[in-house]
């Protein structure tokens, strides 16, 4: 059977799992391979959840993945809502940016370390965390250097590094000080940033037009432009992913892999478990792109 977000996901990922895998198809690749045989899918194939008796690696795994979809989720459903471009600027922003920085989080903190353990336990592409002059895993990304430079591309940490942070720059902004200065629905751009941190709004009546103009940009689309940077980069990286889970050690290595996934006789759905409407509806209508009403408010 082929497993597709539009048929198969929750109502988030049927919801939104189109404008993610726009630019991040291995979401759903991902997905289909390594996350739907934990779920309980295996016994019904309408019961979308994790199964309960599942090893803690594998189930960190599936939750850092999709806890990078939820929040990539949150922002094309913030985007697509058509804010108002000046209200966007104020305090749109903030939300928008604070679920980029949540994806930051989910990739360096969860899913990468979660799938690591995969890796190092399957794989012939193990490669351990980058530590401190302490023996302490580095901060961020850094952790992850090696791994990124190595079973990826040459380059692909600095871009994911560079990706994440110019997205954190306007969330660290609003949450660890005021803000930023905006107007008529512009902020600084991404290289003057940190220029107009600490600065008041009365710095908007010091500064001559011929700067502003050259340092203010339309916060819409330069939300829009960071969020396409992100889920590029991060295609790239859970394509490495990918490549890592299918080197198998040995092959007895892939059938002990194969093994751990699959349910036992005892890991039975839950008793409370029973298919609603909503997740028998047909295929066509749901690939359709319709969305099924309550989709919205489970990002809220």
């Amino acid at each position: 059977m082929k497993w597709t977000l539009a048929c198969n996901g929750d109502r988030v990922e049927r919801a939104l799992g189109g404008d993610v895998c726009r630019l991040f198809p291995n979401y759903e690749k991902f997905w289909a391979l390594h996350v739907v045989p934990l779920t309980y899918r295996m016994k019904d194939r309408h019961c979308i959840f994790v199964r309960g008796k599942l090893c803690p690696d594998f189930e960190d795994m599936a939750t850092g993945h999709y806890a990078v979809f939820v929040h990539l989720a949150a922002c094309h459903q913030q985007l697509n809502s058509g804010p108002d471009p000046d209200l966007f600027a104020v305090e749109g922003v903030y939300a928008f940016y604070s679920r980029l920085y949540s994806v930051h989080e989910a990739v360096v903190k969860e899913f990468l370390p979660a799938a690591g353990k995969l890796v190092q336990q399957y794989s012939k592409q193990y490669v351990p965390q980058d530590r401190d002059s302490k023996g302490d895993p580095k901060k961020g990304t850094w952790r992850h250097e090696t791994r990124l430079e190595k079973n990826g591309r040459t380059g692909l940490h600095r871009d994911l590094n560079a990706a994440l942070g110019r997205a954190n720059t306007y969330r660290h902004q609003r949450v660890h000080r005021w803000g930023i200065p905006t107007r008529s629905g512009q902020v600084p751009g991404p290289s003057y940033v940190r220029a107009w941190i600490n600065k008041g709004l009365g710095e908007l009546a010091r500064t001559d037009e011929k700067r502003l103009k050259a340092e203010f940009v339309d916060a819409l689309p330069q939300a829009r432009c960071d969020l396409d940077s992100i889920e590029i980069i991060l295609n790239e990286v859970w394509d490495m992913v990918l490549k890592e889970l299918a080197d198998f050690k040995y092959s007895y290595s892939q059938r002990a892999y194969e093994k751990s996934r699959k349910p036992t006789k005892r890991d039975t759905v839950p008793s409370w478990w029973t298919s609603p409407p909503a997740l028998v509806s047909s295929c066509a209508t749901l690939a359709s792109g319709v969305a099924i009403k309550g989709d919205a408010e489970l990002l809220r």
